[in-house]
C-alpha cells in the first residue's frame, strides 16, 4: 500500500512543484522572448530584403532600358556607318569621274558659253587651237560674220579635227597659255557642277 502523505508533506511537494513550474514557465516566457526577437530580426532583415528586392527590380528595369536604347544607337550607327559608306562611294565615283571629265569631247556650246567674252580674240584662239590658216583668213574676210560667229566658226572647226585633240584638257591648256586665268577658273568651275559631270560622264572619251 501507498502511504499517504500528511497534509503537511503534501503543501510542501505542491509548493516545489509549483516552484519548478514557476521556473520552467520563467524558462518558456525567456525562450519566447529570445524567440520574438529573433522573429522582429528576421522581420527587419526580410523588410530590407525586400526593399533591395524593390531596388534591384528598378535598376533591372533601367538596364532594360539602357540595354534597349544602346540597341537603338546600334542599329542607327550600323544605318549611318551604311550610308556613310554609300556616300564614299558616291564621293569616290564623283572624283573619278571629275578626273575623267576632261578627256571627254565638250560640246561646242559649252565651250562657247564659256569663252564667248575673248571673242574679239578669237584669231589668237583659233592659232592655240591649230585651226589652219586658210580658215583664219576666210573667217577674217567675210564681213557679214561678228566677233561672236567667228569665234563659234572655229570652235566648230576644232570639233571636227582629230578627236583625241578635242578635250575640255585642251580647252584648259589653250587658255592657261593666253594667260585667260579668270575664264579657265571658271571653265573649271563648270566641269565640277554634278550636273555637268553627270552629262560628260555618259559621253564616250572621245
Amino acid at each position: 500500500k501507498v502511504k499517504e502523505l500528511s497534509p503537511y508533506k503534501r503543501i510542501k511537494v505542491s509548493e516545489q512543484e509549483n516552484k519548478s513550474l514557476s521556473d520552467q514557465l520563467k524558462m518558456t516566457q525567456s525562450e519566447l522572448e529570445k524567440l520574438g526577437k529573433k522573429v522582429k530580426r528576421l522581420e527587419s532583415k526580410n523588410t530590407d530584403l525586400l526593399q533591395e528586392n524593390t531596388m534591384l527590380k528598378k535598376e533591372n528595369e533601367k538596364l532594360a532600358d539602357i540595354q534597349s536604347e544602346l540597341a537603338d544607337t546600334q542599329s542607327k550607327l550600323e544605318e549611318l556607318k551604311k550610308k556613310y559608306e554609300a556616300l564614299e562611294h558616291e564621293v569616290e565615283n564623283l572624283r573619278k569621274a571629275k578626273d575623267n571629265i576632261l578627256k571627254k569631247s565638250p560640246e561646242v556650246d559649252d565651250v562657247f558659253h564659256l569663252i564667248k567674252e575673248h571673242s574679239a580674240n578669237w584669231n589668237d584662239l583659233a592659232i592655240a587651237l591649230k585651226i589652219d590658216e586658210n580658215t583664219r583668213t576666210s573667217l577674217h574676210n567675210d564681213g557679214r560674220l561678228t566677233d561672236d560667229g567667228r569665234l563659234d566658226k572655229i570652235l566648230q572647226k576644232w570639233h571636227q579635227a582629230q578627236p583625241s585633240d578635242v578635250t575640255w584638257e585642251k580647252i584648259l591648256e589653250v587658255l592657261e597659255s593666253m594667260k585667260l586665268i579668270r575664264t579657265r577658273k571658271e571653265v573649271k568651275k563648270f566641269l565640277e557642277k554634278p550636273n555637268v559631270i553627270e552629262k560628260y560622264r555618259k559621253k564616250s572619251d572621245f
